[in-house]
């Protein structure tokens, strides 16, 4: 019988009275198979339940892989790797500016905000806070230079507009704060010595 142990499936041995499904991780599509000898592994990429034809292979679903054959079950992509595709026998180590946690089928990019330039990267507390005169996008690798003109970047840990993920452009208020500053400083006397040299008829 197909699909129950390993005749096509099932196999008998030594007058059974009914089917022994094939182990788990193989196929057989061998019919009335005496023994689970007639029962193949199942291919690497993939998965057998037990009592498998060829028709019962499943390929491993994203997130997931079979790095070798006869396995029952797909394995779950360790932290700081993916796996988009289906039926792989690898995982694919997480880029830089991302993390994957385990089982992951796509990288997760690190928040506004923040970077990371490291690959494998398994949680998004890897992922650190942009400094002061620093913005960074999502999803980057390294931080980057503040415009020169027109804009400020306070840094994540003092940006409460958004959290370092924009430069913050420098309102008429700021400005006008800024100059008011520098008018109200004091400004020491200033005094220079020199000689002026002229025909004193001149005056």
């Amino acid at each position: 019988l197909a699909g129950t142990g390993c005749s096509a499936g099932p196999y008998g041995e030594g007058g059974a009275s009914a089917p022994i499904l094939g182990p788990s991780g193989t196929w057989s599509d061998t019919v009335n198979a005496a023994s689970d000898g007639a029962c193949s592994p199942c291919p690497a990429g993939s998965s057998c339940a037990a009592g498998s034809t060829s028709d019962d292979q499943t390929d491993c679903s994203p997130g997931t892989l079979a790095s070798s054959t006869g396995l029952g079950s797909c394995d779950a992509c360790d932290a700081g790797e993916y796996q988009p595709g289906f039926g792989a026998t690898t995982c694919i180590a997480c880029p830089a500016g991302s993390y994957c946690g385990a089982g992951a089928s796509s990288p997760s990019p690190c928040e506004a905000g923040t970077t990371s330039n490291v690959t494998g990267l398994n949680a998004s507390s890897g992922c650190v806070g942009v400094e002061k005169d620093f913005w960074a996008p999502m999803g980057s690798a390294l931080p980057l230079p503040c415009p020169t003109s027109g804009f400020h970047c306070p840094g994540r840990e003092f940006d409460t507009e958004t959290r370092g993920g924009l430069p913050l452009e420098v309102t008429v208020g700021r400005t006008t704060e800024l100059v008011e500053r520098f008018s109200d400083a004091t400004v020491s006397e200033v005094r220079v010595d020199f000689t002026l040299e002229t025909d004193i008829d001149t005056f």
